[in-house]
């Protein structure tokens, strides 16, 4: 991608989203950008509006350019995937292979077994949507999709190491059967409703305070169907705050390494004060509200403001290649 010093953040998100397939992407406003520093596997969500000078600046010459790479991810997640399929399928085939990917390096190994490999037949199931539905009874069958296509490819490797090979075929058998009927579609709703019992996919949680000083410590909770949530230690579901359609503008501070957020919310009288234990979470929850805020008033203007912003948009145009 191509891009000069006064490129925004959003249009080269426009740019390679265009790039997925033919046609408009209904739900364009779930991407995001995420810059990640391979080596310390570090991360920034980088905000719609910022320039690429900005960028650079901000982020990137804190390491090497080549330590750094760009992501294209769907962050902002609608409360329907059903609706999310069919409106926009390109998007939605997109965040499964995003989570599913996601699972696979992340949490696969640490997750009961039995839970895994019914995971792992959903899989199988969608990526061979059009074999017939007994076909993995067969012996020559299930000895392709081992050694060709390679159990790996659906299960955690503790879970193939750990079973026998008899009894997981068996296993696998008996789970495939569930969803031999399933459509490639619904094969992912399962998916997705399966892999919610053991991770909050939806979901982006962030230790912080509410108010000013550092009184009440809790985890603030953000997603579709939380909108801005809290939990304490002792809750066991969260405590909701406000809907991401009532927040009116988002200011972020900074003071002594500390991040603050002054969320305007209506019909409070009061804004929704939060600190965060660095800047870096400040903004990463600010951008993540009002990019949510986009989504639910379908609208490219930002609710946040940075107070006392010091980097300049751009010095002077300049033009450079964006690696992902």
């Amino acid at each position: 991608v191509k891009y000069g010093d006064a490129t925004d953040v959003k249009d080269i998100i426009k740019l390679v989203v265009g790039r997925l397939a033919a046609g408009e992407r209904f739900f364009a406003k779930c991407y995001a950008l995420k810059l990640v520093h391979t080596i310390t596997r570090k991360s920034f969500w980088l905000h719609n509006n910022l320039s690429m000078y900005q960028v650079r600046q901000k982020y990137e010459s804190s390491h090497p350019p080549e330590e750094w790479r760009y992501e294209l991810r769907v962050r902002f997640l609608p409360k329907s995937f059903q609706e999310l399929f069919q409106r926009d399928k390109v998007t939605f085939f997109y965040l499964y292979d995003q989570i599913r990917n996601d699972y696979m390096r992340d949490i696969a190994e640490t997750i009961d077994p039995e839970v895994a490999i019914r995971l792992g037949c959903i899989e199988m199931r969608r990526f061979f949507k059009d074999m017939p539905q007994v076909a993995i009874d067969k012996k020559s069958n299930f000895e392709y999709l081992e050694k060709e296509v390679g159990l790996k490819r659906f299960l955690p490797k503790s879970v193939i190491d750990s079973t026998k090979s008899k009894t997981l075929r068996k296993l696998i058998q008996h789970h495939f059967k569930q969803y031999a009927q399933y459509a490639e579609h619904e094969c992912v709703y399962q998916f997705f409703d399966t892999l919610k019992t053991v991770c909050k996919f939806e979901q982006e949680r962030f230790r912080c305070a509410l108010g000013s000083g550092w009184s009440i410590s809790m985890e603030l909770v953000i997603g579709p169907e939380v909108g801005i949530s809290y939990m304490t230690e002792k809750a066991s579901s969260p405590t909701h705050m406000a809907d991401f359609s009532q927040v009116q503008s988002i200011q972020s501070s900074a003071s002594d390494n500390k991040g603050f957020l002054q969320i305007k919310v209506a019909g409070a009288a009061e804004p929704l004060t939060i600190t965060c234990t660095s800047v870096d979470d400040a903004e990463d929850m600010a951008d993540l509200i009002d990019g949510y805020c986009r989504l639910v008033h379908d609208i490219s203007t930002s609710v946040w403001t940075r107070k006392d912003e010091k980097i300049p948009r751009t010095p002077k145009s300049r033009v450079r290649k964006l690696d992902g």
